[in-house]
């Protein structure tokens, strides 16, 4: 059994959280990001957070916390990201992270097409 840093949090660590791995391209008429762009996304991980899942839940791993979002597992969910925000694709819809508030929002496309760079 794996020990736990967050003592008033259930233990997700070991072999049940899978990470996402991001995608380059979200496909669905949005445009690819490249490989530095994805580079520096991935750096920004140390601070930002880890988009993972266990079971049907999705789970955003961070130093001082999990967020839970229930029952949004799904077999085309994908996840992508930019210097800015973190997205994710599961249930036929776009989401993006809204880390202050802990939720997951409605993707602003506009966002993500002009500030992806």
């Amino acid at each position: 059994m794996t020990k736990c840093e967050f003592k008033e949090q259930p233990c997700l660590f070991g072999s049940r959280f899978r990470a996402f791995v991001r995608i380059s391209c979200p496909e669905h008429g949005l445009s690819c990001t490249t490989p530095e762009q994805m580079e520096d996304a991935s750096r920004r991980d140390e601070w930002r957070g880890i988009l993972g899942w266990v079971g049907s839940d999705i789970i955003f791993l961070q130093s001082r916390g999990i967020t839970k979002f229930p029952n949004m597992v799904s077999q085309d969910m994908f996840s992508f990201a930019t210097e800015y925000r973190i997205y994710l694709y599961t249930n036929n819809k776009f989401y993006e992270l809204d880390e202050k508030n802990k939720k997951l929002i409605a993707m602003n496309v506009d966002f993500y097409e002009r500030y992806k760079y």
